[in-house]
């Protein structure tokens, strides 16, 4: 009798463990959601006109999405320090906000409605301020038109926080002093929503609405800054130090008040009242000022982000 023919098994095959190139790099795209950073030289032209030359590469491809662009906060580019820089201080005023009445409320039995107003208008412009160059520098790669309407929007906020520091302030220096608040407020201050603001004011406290009536007026200096910020004329960089020129103009509006309070009460008095704030403050907005007009924080070394 023949042998039963006997039954082959063929040996077990390893897994398959090669893919295809595209399919790989669409795993890593779906894994780190990084996209391939950019050189400044692969930039479009429009872009490296009003960027920083000395900054080599860590550009982020140009999205025209701005859901691409806000992902963005979850990987490193060139722009990831100035994201969260502006980000995680307007987190911490935006919380300082809700927190502010209590602390004053605790601490100083005589606090007012109107004491309430003036640090909110600080904090809330704080906030203002560092939320949108948060967003410009977040959506600076979406596309030409965007870039440039963002940055009018930075720009904007950097003044808004000027004259909202400059209304506490002067808040601060001329307290029971009416008329001397009105006048200073006036020349600073920019709001064309004077009515709306105070009926959004809820308090029986007439001088909390005096303050909103005071402080909401068309000033000199602030409304000529917002519209050089604002005008197209004036953008780009051909206008910068003219553009940090305002800034510092209208930022310096607080030293008249200042040596008008030091002949009205005298340093020794002052000095328990803004003469130290306004110094610093000073110090801060010539220094900023500098730093962004003639570009030395990164302008005299080449970066190269990898």
């Amino acid at each position: 009798m023949a042998p039963a023919s006997r039954l082959r098994v063929s040996p077990p095959q390893a897994p398959l463990t090669h893919t295809k190139r595209g399919d790989e790099s669409i795993l890593k795209t779906g894994m780190s959601r990084r996209p391939h950073l950019l050189s400044f030289d692969e930039m479009p032209e429009w872009f490296r006109r009003e960027s920083n030359r000395w900054v080599l590469h860590g550009y982020r491809p140009i999205s025209g999405s701005a859901r691409t662009s806000f992902s963005s906060w979850s990987y490193i580019h060139n722009e990831t320090i100035n994201i969260y820089s502006h980000l995680i201080p307007a987190v911490f005023f935006l919380l300082g906000e809700f927190t502010l009445q209590k602390y004053l409320t605790s601490r100083y039995a005589g606090v007012t409605g109107a004491d309430f107003v003036a640090f909110s208008i600080f904090m809330l412009a704080a906030v203002t301020c560092l939320s949108l160059s948060a967003t410009y520098h977040t959506m600076m790669n979406h596309s030409q038109h965007m870039e440039h309407l963002c940055l009018r929007l930075d720009m904007l906020g950097v003044v808004i926080f000027i004259l909202g520091d400059l209304v506490l302030g002067i808040y601060m220096t001329f307290w029971c002093e009416r008329l001397p608040r009105t006048i200073y407020w006036s020349m600073v201050s920019y709001s064309p929503i004077d009515n709306l603001l105070i009926h959004l004011v809820l308090t029986h406290d007439s001088k909390t609405v005096r303050f909103f009536t005071n402080s909401c007026q068309i000033g000199l200096f602030g409304g000529l800054t917002v519209f050089m910020t604002l005008h197209p004329k004036y953008q780009g960089s051909k206008y910068r130090v003219f553009r940090a020129l305002m800034f510092v103009a209208t930022g310096l509006c607080g030293v008249a008040p200042l040596i008008h309070g030091i002949k009205v009460f005298g340093m020794s008095q002052m000095m328990h009242k803004a003469f130290p704030y306004t110094m610093a403050k000073a110090g801060c907005l010539l220094s900023g000022t500098a730093f962004y007009a003639v570009s030395l924080s990164i302008g005299h070394t080449r970066v190269n982000w990898t």
